[in-house]
């Protein structure tokens, strides 16, 4: 069912796959310009939410996946000490640094942090990515070696509901294409956390609800909507790293 309706998310078995690397490469160049992206959008909003309760001024934040810097302007307005983004794609990196001429950004995977030394920053941030990440165990390992003692993360995904419908995908040059997914169950994602001195202390989900209900009736697409209203569609997590004595 989730496959006719999540367009930027589920594709169909037999589309050409590639890697996130090789697909955000491409995508790199219509990216920002998905403004009617409904996923996208449902995400902003529970990143807004959980972000509310996170202290930023004067504090070192470290983007995780972070892609064209879809949400460095509200980060930068609340004047974070730094802010340092990593991602797979050279693509969004190069779309980002358009946007923020000055931004420090690194070519890496969401386990590889490298350029950020143990207990190096406050706050984590990873929106939409760890689908994309194999080794979930690996990337909240490294998320918890470089926030120090009392720091936070905070992480938004495509609900695992979502992601095992199908691949992630988009057009590019009038070829529909799919980039690799993993699916990490809310309860692998909680069991990582808690193995690497991370605990869940706010949880949140956005489902098809009545909010996007318009996007559906604007493009004859009503009846679809029906049938995945109330369904889970982004998830989003805030944790805080254990302070030991």
């Amino acid at each position: 069912m989730l496959r006719r309706v999540l367009r930027h998310v589920v594709g169909h078995p037999g589309e050409r796959e590639l890697s996130p690397a090789a697909a955000y490469d491409l995508w790199s160049e219509t990216y920002d310009r998905e403004t009617d992206n409904v996923l996208t959008i449902l995400e902003g909003r529970v990143f807004a939410r959980l972000l509310r309760t996170v202290e930023i001024r004067g504090r070192d934040l470290v983007d995780v996946g972070c892609g064209t810097g879809r949400h460095w302007s509200a980060l930068l307005d609340r004047d974070p000490s730094s802010l340092v983004g990593y991602d797979v794609s050279l693509g969004m990196l190069d779309a980002l640094r358009r946007k923020f001429s000055r931004a420090t950004t690194y070519l890496s995977s969401a386990d590889s942090l490298a350029h950020t030394p143990e207990r190096g920053c406050d706050v984590v941030i990873s929106t939409l990515a760890l689908c994309h990440v194999a080794r979930l165990e690996g990337a909240i390992a490294e998320w918890g070696r470089v926030l120090r003692p009392g720091g936070e993360v905070v992480v938004t995904d495509y609900h695992p509901a979502a992601s095992a419908a199908g691949n992630c995908t988009f057009r590019h040059e009038g070829r529909l294409i799919a980039v690799k997914i993993y699916v990490h169950s809310m309860y692998a994602l909680e069991s990582a956390a808690a193995r690497n001195g991370l605990q869940l202390v706010a949880f949140d989900v956005a489902t098809a609800d009545e909010s996007i209900k318009p996007a559906y009736a604007s493009s004859g697409m009503l009846p679809v909507f029906e049938r995945i209203r109330g369904q889970p569609l982004i998830y989003g997590a805030r944790m805080c790293k254990i302070s030991r004595p």
